[in-house]
C-alpha cells in the first residue's frame, strides 16, 4: 500500500546564493514522498524551479539502487544493463532534518533541504553525495544530482551524480582499462572502441563499474555511453555522467574487494567453468591458410615433443558463399575429417569470426557478396535512420583513409540470432572447440536496430549481445557432447563474466606494452570478469603494418604472416 508524506521545510530555498549553472539542474528541495512496496520515491524541487522524482530502492540488505528522473518523466525508455528484483525488508522514518530509509545493515540519511544523501554501513559512515563542491565565487566545480537540458524544448541530454571524494581514497575497475590501474584522477569514459592496442584509455571492454577502497562500488545502470570525472577536475569529488534523459546506478556495500566482487557477481552472474584444454597452449599467427599448414603446424610440435592444447585460425570462411561461416573447401578440404585428427592428437580448433558482413568481392569491388544480399533482404542486418542497410568501415584511422565497407548483423532481431545460431550449431557439431568473437565495437550512433533502438544507446550493448548469442549457440551442443563451452572474445560490457572467456585484444610485442596488459587484466577480473588472457608475444608490429598494406593489394596467401606465441 502507497503511503505519501507531505515535507514541510520551512520555507527554506535550499541555498542561500544564486550561481549561472548554464543549464545545469539539480535536486534542491524534497516536497513529498511516497512509501512504496518496493523503495522510496521523492518529488522534489530543483535548483532552477523545476520539478525531479528520486526513487531509492534496495537489490539486498546492502545494495542500494537511485534512479533520478528529470521533470518526472517516468515513462520514457530505459536503458538498463541489470533490473534486480527488489528486496522489501526496510523502514522508513523521519526527523526535523532528515528521511532515513534502512535496511538490517544499511542507513540511507537523505536530507530534506538541501538534497543529500549519505550512506552508512553497520553503523558507520561510508559514502555521501557532495553537493557543494564550488569555488569562491559560488560556480559549481561538480555538480549535484541533476541533469543538464534544452530550456527550450525541455529535452534532458546529459545526467550525473557527484559523490564526497576522501583524501586517500582509490578507484579501481572500469572493465579492461589499460592506463593507471588507479582510477584516482582521471576521466574514464565508457564507450567500446576497437582499441587496435592494449596500452590506452581506448578499450574493448569498459565497463560503468568501479570500486572504492573505503568498501563501496558502483554500477552506473546504463548501456549509454557515461564518463567518470575520479577527482581529475576537482581533488574533492568525483563526478558520474550519462547521456540518458535519466540518472540509474546501484551501489554494493562491503568493507572488503573480496566482499565487493562476491556480492556484484551474485547479482550479475558468475562464469561457469571453461574447459580444461582453454587453460592450456594455443598456437595462432595471422593466419594458417590452409588445411595443409594446421596439420604441419601440428606435426612439427609434435617433432618438437611441444604439448599443444589449441591451433587458431583466421583466414578460413569462404567469400563465396551465400552463408556466414562457410568454410573455404578449396583451402580447406572436409574440414570436419581435419579437426577429427586434430582432436585425435589432441588439439582444439579455434576459428576466428566478426558480427559484420562484408558488402563488396574483395577481388571486383563492382560485384555485391551473395552472403550480403541474403542477409539484406531477410532484414537480419541493422539499419540506418532513412531505413536502409548501416552500412560503416569499421576500422577508422586507416593510413590510406580506406577499408572494407560492412554491415552489422541485427541482434535484436530474434529471427537474425536463431540464423546465427545455427551456423555457429553446425560449427560446434562439425568439431569446432571455440570461436574467437572478434570487433562488434564500431556500432555507428545513427544505427537503427529491430527493437527499435539505436547506435546510441545500442553501440555498448551490442558486444554483449553478439558474445551472448555465439555462447549460447555453443553451449548448446557442446552440453549434449557432455562437454564445457566457452567463446574467446574481444569486446564485451559490464556481465561479460556469463559468457567466458575474454582476451585482450592487439597487443604490442614491445617489453613496455606487457605492464599496460596487466593493468587492463587486473582491472577487468575486479570488475567481475573471471577468465582473460592475452597474446603473450604480442600482435602489433611493423610486420604487421606492412601485411595491412599487403592485404589491399594481394591475397593473404601471398602476405607475411608471422607467428604470435612463438620466437
Amino acid at each position: 500500500m502507497k503511503q505519501t508524506v507531505k515535507v514541510d521545510v520551512g520555507g527554506k530555498r535550499g541555498y542561500k546564493l544564486r550561481t549561472e549553472v548554464n543549464n545545469r539542474d539539480f535536486v534542491s528541495i524534497i516536497r513529498e514522498y511516497t512509501i512504496e512496496d518496493d523503495g522510496v520515491t521523492f518529488l522534489t524541487e530543483t535548483y532552477l524551479d523545476n520539478e525531479a522524482s528520486v526513487k531509492i530502492s534496495f537489490a539486498s540488505e546492502n545494495i542500494y539502487r537511485v534512479q533520478m528522473f528529470p521533470f518526472c518523466r517516468t515513462d520514457i525508455r530505459r536503458n538498463p544493463v541489470f533490473d534486480f528484483p527488489a528486496f522489501r525488508e526496510f523502514q522508513v522514518r523521519e526527523d526535523e532534518l532528515f528521511i532515513y530509509i534502512c535496511t538490517s545493515r544499511l542507513e540511507l540519511s537523505i536530507r530534506k533541504c538541501p538534497w543529500e544523501l549519505s550512506v552508512k554501513l553497520d553503523g558507520r559512515a561510508l559514502a555521501e553525495e557532495h553537493i557543494k563542491d564550488f569555488n569562491v565565487g559560488q560556480r559549481y566545480k561538480a555538480m549535484p544530482l541533476g541533469f543538464k537540458y534544452d530550456p527550450d524544448t525541455g529535452e534532458v541530454g546529459e545526467t550525473y551524480e557527484t559523490y564526497y571524494m576522501h583524501v586517500d581514497e582509490s578507484f579501481y575497475g572500469f572493465g579492461e582499462k589499460f592506463i593507471e590501474f588507479n582510477k584516482r584522477g582521471q576521466v574514464v569514459e565508457v564507450w567500446q572502441k576497437d582499441a587496435l592496442s592494449t596500452n590506452s584509455d581506448a578499450s574493448y571492454k569498459g565497463m560503468p563499474y568501479f570500486m572504492s577502497s573505503y568498501g563501496y562500488s558502483v554500477l552506473l545502470n546504463t548501456f549509454t555511453k557515461t564518463k567518470f570525472d575520479m577527482g581529475a577536475f576537482s581533488e574533492v569529488s568525483y563526478t558520474m555522467y550519462s547521456e540518458d534523459a535519466y540518472i540509474d546506478y546501484y551501489v554494493f556495500c562491503n568493507r572488503s574487494y573480496k566482499g565487493l566482487i562476491r556480492d556484484y557477481t551474485a547479482k550479475s552472474g558468475r562464469s561457469e567453468m571453461i574447459p580444461k584444454w582453454s587453460l592450456g597452449f594455443w598456437m595462432s599467427k595471422m593466419s594458417y591458410m590452409t588445411r595443409e599448414e594446421v596439420e604441419a603446424v601440428v606435426s612439427r610440435a609434435e617433432e618438437f615433443g611441444m604439448s599443444m592444447d589449441v591451433i587458431h585460425i583466421d583466414d578460413w570462411q569462404s567469400t563465396k558463399s551465400g552463408e556466414l561461416l562457410a568454410f573455404d573447401e578449396e583451402r580447406y578440404p572436409n574440414p570436419g575429417e581435419m579437426i577429427k585428427k586434430l582432436n585425435e592428437k589432441g588439439v582444439q580448433l579455434s576459428c576466428w569470426m566478426f558480427p559484420y558482413v562484408e558488402k563488396f568481392d574483395r577481388e571486383d569491388e563492382t560485384v555485391i557478396r551473395p552472403v550480403y544480399s541474403k542477409l539484406s533482404e531477410l532484414g537480419y542486418l541493422v539499419k540506418n535512420d532513412e531505413g536502409g542497410i548501416c552500412e560503416f568501415v569499421p576500422i577508422e584511422g586507416d593510413e590510406d583513409g580506406g577499408g572494407a565497407v560492412m554491415a552489422a548483423v541485427d541482434f535484436t532481431n530474434p529471427a537474425a540470432v536463431e540464423y546465427m545460431k545455427d551456423r555457429i550449431r553446425k560449427l560446434m557439431e562439425l568439431g569446432v572447440g571455440v570461436m574467437k568473437t572478434d570487433f562488434s565495437e564500431e556500432i555507428p550512433e545513427s544505427a537503427v536496430f529491430f527493437d527499435g533502438t539505436t547506435g546510441k544507446e545500442t553501440h555498448n550493448k551490442y558486444p554483449l549481445l553478439y558474445a551472448k548469442t555465439i555462447y549460447e549457440a555453443s553451449r548448446e551442443v557442446k552440453e549434449k557432447q557432455g562437454k564445457k563451452a566457452m567463446l574467446w572474445g574481444r569486446s564485451g560490457y559490464a556481465g561479460s563474466q556469463n559468457y567466458p572467456a575474454n582476451w585482450a585484444g592487439d597487443s604490442s610485442t614491445h617489453k613496455n606494452n606487457l605492464a599496460a596488459i596487466l593493468r587492463g587484466g587486473l582491472s577487468v577480473g575486479i570488475s567481475g570478469v573471471s577468465f582473460w588472457g592475452f597474446d603473450i608475444g604480442g600482435f602489433i608490429t611493423a610486420i604487421m603494418r606492412e601485411t595491412v598494406q599487403n592485404r589491399k593489394t594481394k591475397s593473404m596467401s601471398e602476405a607475411p604472416r608471422w607467428d604470435c606465441f612463438l620466437p
